[in-house]
């Protein structure tokens, strides 16, 4: 669990949290697609939405996006931790523990 003061600090850097109710992955996954398309539609092109995950099941909407105009840049676990749809979709990517010293 993320306490209240983490919560705030993040939600103060534009960074939503999402909680999932019985831990079911396709729920968060769906949540945070949403939360994409509602970027776009907020957010006209030139824009850049970053992605902090090693999941394809996020390429589909990523190519979308890209196709229209937005630019994508992906922050992904280890080389050999990311799906490889999901970086060819990606406009830009950093393996985390590139950025995490």
């Amino acid at each position: 669990r993320i306490n209240a003061k983490t919560r705030d600090q993040l939600h103060l850097l534009g960074i939503a949290l999402i909680d999932v109710p019985g831990h079911r992955k396709e729920a968060a996954d769906k949540a945070m697609i949403v939360d994409m398309l509602i970027f776009a539609l907020d957010n006209k092109i030139p824009a850049t939405l970053i992605l902090l995950s090693g999941d394809g099941d996020f390429s589909v909407a990523l190519s979308r996006l890209r196709d229209r105009g937005y630019q994508i840049v992906l922050i992904h676990p280890s080389e050999h931790q990311v799906s490889n749809m999901l970086l060819s979709v990606a406009d830009e990517h950093i393996a985390w523990d590139l950025i995490q010293n």
